[in-house]
């Protein structure tokens, strides 16, 4: 949600959280730490497995970011 505005594109404390989960990707993909235990039986939501709609919506983020 941050991503859409403009004060938090330039937000140095927004950019560093991105920049943090950025480094955490594996081989290009979101991979869950921790899960919601109502979620956890979801595959978008599997502790330590990379998540399709995690990454997509990462790469959504980047797009508001104009990256």
């Amino acid at each position: 949600v941050l991503s859409f505005y403009n004060r938090a594109k330039e937000d140095s404390r927004f950019l560093e959280a991105l920049k943090m989960l950025e480094s955490k990707m594996v081989d290009g993909q979101i991979v869950v730490e921790r899960n919601v235990p109502k979620l956890a039986k979801f595959s978008f939501c599997k502790k330590g497995e990379p998540s399709a709609l995690a990454t997509i919506r990462f790469h959504e983020i980047l797009k508001n970011l104009d990256r």
